[in-house]
């Protein structure tokens, strides 16, 4: 092993000292006085010298001191000469800011006088090709300059100096191929540099040298010029387009130069030429719209509207290089609209409504096109372009308007409608936005509404109708189809009735339903047609057709919608011709007998579809009520039925049991699930139960007075006790509320003993059966509805029916007291409590009477509400007995009256002693 090496004390070492490491120079601040006396000035100053030399020219100009010649000579040298000083001086770094104004101010005065030879002199030297190539030069030499120097001043003032230069030497001679070739001159030396630089705000201040020279030019030269009057309106119009197009490249162009830069980098690069492009753009729709007031240019719909579209596709094209300007596609669409609009109800002729239709036709292709192509091509860009799919739907607004520029409403209006609605569609079928579809659907049956109020009444009905059909079973079918699409998609199958209704996926296709149906009712009034066939027709086409769409998309509730919209168009037109029910009753018994057995026979012949499906079977079952009651107003003109209306229910009962005997033949499966039993019960719930509506019906029918309040509480204790047979929640809960209704009706409603006049028979007259049956139906009901069928969320309805009918039999028996005492030859009963005793006296013991029966019953039956109520009404009767009709004893018939309570109020005492007694044996 090695020795250890030998230990060597070590002394501490004295720290060494902190090596101070050199700070950087704070930057200085930006001083205020730097830049007002160095830049400021030396700005202010070049400006100056090139403004005094401008306005020294243009007196030597207008007092001739100087040869054109030598003018010009003299420009040349004073530019030039300013730009070699300012390139000289940039050698020295003391006098940056002034070199870089010299050289600009030197740009500028090389500008004026180049433009000045060839515009006021017109010198051989200075001819178009030449003035272009010298202008050319000094452009390229001021951006050079600009570039190689690093002055963005330079390039401002030479800028600013050179869309001046125009406005300051103005030769009064219009020349717009000049002007605006300097101006293209101008703006690609700036685009130049920009590209070079990354001083984007050249572009934008260039796009506003740009605006200023068009509106100069336009508002001096367009009428003067005889453009708005002559084939040279080519001039404005591709002098508008170009640069707005122009800007947009550019915007493009720099994008692409900048990609390797940072996202804002390259944002800003391409932001503000697009908003330069923009800008130009908003000034030449104002141009667009001030071609409107010369008919020379309106009378050219190829000129006026393709310039107004070239305007549209250089905003969609500034939008797609710069998404962050996306809602100028909003306000291109809503200027363009309102130009159209205009144009087409001030200009247009029959001569141009087919190129009006066609410029519809691009307008709302090119901005749902482009709202398509940004969704599918740059989702997360173009995220806010996915609104413009609503601007195809827009464009139906425009063809109204021809309905009311011309005489007559043209027919190539709805085809025009038709390609724009499939062009919604289509979008919608790629998108799955149902919205815009709707708001077309809303859009055509506006359109339809104007056309109908704009026809002859005398013209034949088919032409309105086939179109309103036409585009109605377009949109029924687009709208299932899209709704099945979604759904699919969505996984919305699985949803609750409520919330599909609540859904776009639902609205539609009921939208698509129902709309149509709106506009055919107002057509049965518009029309007036005493023939029902059209309109029924077109009514049973739209009803086939939403049938069938219901068996293919599976929503069974345009089923339920088709029946509702067909009955109220039935209704609205038997309402409108009621005598059609008198001169031609077959021809309307035949409609309204062929469209019941329509909708009440469909279920059955696609059931194997409909098997788990409850709906079509309760619209099939519920036909019958809706058409019933139209049959029945019919039938009630007819002769043949005269005295004997019994036999309409009576028929109309036939078909339900038809139903219900075809439901009992289809065997339930072997193995049927929950679905299966609770659609089978329902079957026979609202089979059942509509027929027993209609039994119960031909007794009420048959008498005169308040049949309708009878066939309620009949149907109403039918319904309760089909539920014993058939346990469908829906029977026990209808059953009962016709039976509330119809307690309501008599017992809570004083004026229905004056609906009827009183017959002269007292006590059997048509209070009794009225009164007699419908409490016994509430007792039936009540006796129906025992445990455990009495409970109804909370509620007994047992006890509340037994209620019913004990209120409704003491009604009764006041009523027919009242009817006993009326003198005769009254019209209708009156109750009167005093004036005549022997009244008086005779309900205080009906009442003590009744007030006994119920005690007994409560004995019997152990009902502790009977003998409350018993209680009740015994100490009211002793009340009235002793303060109202005992209040003067003096006749014996009072002393009789008074033994004979006294004797029942005994009674009811001895009843509930014994009573007690025996439940305490009992206990």
């Amino acid at each position: 092993m090695a020795a250890n090496p030998p230990h060597i004390p070590q002394t501490p070492q004295a720290p060494l000292p902190l090596r101070s490491s050199p700070t950087k120079a704070a930057k200085p601040a930006i001083s205020l006085e730097q830049f007002l006396g160095v830049k400021l000035f030396a700005w202010i100053g070049g400006l100056a010298l090139f403004l005094g030399i401008v306005f020294f020219v243009k007196y030597a100009f207008e007092r001739n001191l100087i040869s054109p010649t030598l003018r010009t000579a003299i420009g040349f040298a004073i530019g030039g000469g300013l730009v070699t000083a300012g390139v000289l001086m940039r050698r020295s770094r003391d006098y940056a800011v002034l070199s870089q104004t010299l050289a600009a101010t030197g740009v500028l005065i090389l500008y004026g006088v180049t433009y000045a030879a060839h515009a006021l002199y017109h010198f051989p030297a200075f001819g178009t090709l030449t003035t272009f190539a010298y202008m050319s030069l000094i452009t390229a030499g001021a951006f050079v300059l600009a570039v190689r120097m690093q002055a963005p001043v330079i390039a401002v003032l030479g800028m600013a100096g050179g869309f001046l230069t125009p406005v300051f030497v103005n030769s009064g001679v219009d020349n717009p191929l000049g002007l605006f070739g300097y101006v293209l001159l101008i703006d690609l030396g700036l685009l130049a540099v920009t590209r070079k630089t990354g001083w984007a705000y050249l572009v934008a201040c260039g796009a506003a040298g740009t605006l200023m020279l068009e509106a100069g030019w336009f508002l001096q030269w367009f009428d003067k010029g005889g453009y708005a009057l002559s084939a040279k309106i080519w001039i404005p119009v591709t002098v508008h387009v170009f640069f707005p197009i122009l800007f947009s490249g550019a915007s493009w162009w720099l994008s692409r130069h900048h990609r390797e830069a940072s996202s804002s980098a390259r944002e800003t690069a391409s932001l503000h030429p697009a908003l330069g492009g923009l800008a130009l753009t908003a000034w030449s729709f104002g141009v667009a719209f001030m071609f409107l007031e010369h008919e020379f240019i309106t009378s050219r719909p190829l000129v006026l509207n393709g310039f107004l579209f070239a305007l549209n596709a250089a905003v969609m094209l500034q939008i797609w290089v710069q998404p962050r300007v996306a809602m100028a596609q909003w306000v291109a669409a809503l200027l363009s609209f309102i130009h159209l609009a205009v144009w087409s109800s001030l200009r247009l002729t029959e001569a141009t409504l087919i190129s009006a239709l066609v410029s519809y036709l691009i307008f709302g292709l090119m901005h749902t096109g482009f709202a398509l192509l940004a969704m599918r091509k740059r989702p997360e860009a173009m995220q806010a372009q996915r609104h413009g799919i609503w601007l195809g739907p827009v464009a139906v607004l425009l063809v109204i308007v021809p309905m009311f520029s011309l005489p007559t409403v043209p027919w190539m209006i709805w085809p025009t409608v038709l390609l724009l609605n499939l062009m919604t569609i289509a979008v919608a079928g790629v998108t799955l936005a149902l919205a815009p579809v709707l708001l077309a659907l809303c859009v055509t049956l506006l359109a339809m509404g104007f056309w109908l109020f704009l026809l002859d009444i005398a013209t034949s009905p088919w032409g309105f109708l086939s179109t309103l059909g036409g585009f109605s079973l377009v949109f029924a079918a687009a709208s299932a189809v899209l709704s099945a699409r979604l759904r699919e998609r969505t996984g919305a199958e699985k949803r609750s009735g409520s919330e599909w209704l609540s859904s776009l996926e639902g609205l539609l296709p009921m939208a698509s339903a129902t709309l149509p149906f709106i506009l055919l009712i107002i057509a049965t009034y518009r029309l007036d047609l005493v023939n029902p066939t059209p309109v029924f027709t077109l009514g049973l086409l739209l009803s086939l057709g939403l049938l069938v769409l219901m068996r293919l998309s599976r929503l069974p509730a345009l089923g339920l919608a088709a029946l509702v919209c067909m009955w109220l168009l039935e209704y609205t037109w038997l309402d409108l011709h009621p005598r059609v029910s008198i001169t031609q009753p077959w021809m309307a018994l035949g409609w309204f007998i062929g469209i019941a057995t329509l909708f009440a026979s469909y279920p059955f012949v696609w059931k194997a579809r409909f098997k788990e499906v409850a709906l079509p079977w309760v619209v099939s079952a519920v036909t019958w009520l809706l058409q019933g009651f139209l049959i029945y107003k019919v039938c009630s003109h007819l002769p043949v039925l005269e005295n004997r209306m019994g036999w309409v229910p009576a028929l109309l009962a036939l078909p339900p049991l038809a139903s219900l005997w075809a439901v009992l033949k289809m065997q339930a499966p072997a193995h049927g699930t929950e679905i299966h039993r609770l659609v089978r019960n329902s079957q026979l719930a609202w089979f059942g139960g509509v027929a027993l509506a209609f039994i119960t019906l031909i007794f009420p029918v048959q008498f005169d007075h308040q049949w309708i309040t009878l066939g309620w509480v009949l149907e109403g204790a039918a319904l309760c006790w089909l539920y014993t047979r058939v346990p469908h929640e829906g029977l026990r809960r209808v059953g009962f509320g016709l039976l509330t209704t119809s307690f309501v009706r008599l017992a809570l409603n004083p004026s229905v003993l004056s609906y009827q006049e009183r017959s002269d028979t007292p006590i059997w007259n048509w209070f009794l059966y009225i009164y007699g049956i419908s409490a016994l139906a509430m007792f039936a009901a009540a006796w129906w509805l025992a445990p455990p069928r009495d409970r109804l969320n909370g509620l007994n309805l047992r006890a509340i029916l037994w209620s019913f009918g004990g209120i409704l039999m003491f009604l009764l028996m006041n009523i027919e007291i009242a009817d006993w005492f009326t003198l005769p030859g009254e019209r209708f009963i009156s109750i009167d409590w005093g004036g005549n005793f022997a009244r008086s006296m005779t309900f205080s013991i009906a009442w003590a009477l009744f007030a006994l029966a119920l005690l007994i019953i409560g004995f019997r039956l152990d009902a502790r509400a009977a003998r409350y109520a018993g209680i009740g009404l015994m100490g009211i009767t002793l009340v009235k007995l002793f303060f109202h009709d005992l209040a003067n004893i003096e006749s014996i018939y009072r002393i009789g009256a008074l033994i004979v309570v006294a004797i029942i109020a005994l009674g009811a005492s001895f009843l509930y002693q014994r009573f007690y007694a025996r439940q305490e044996r009992e206990r």
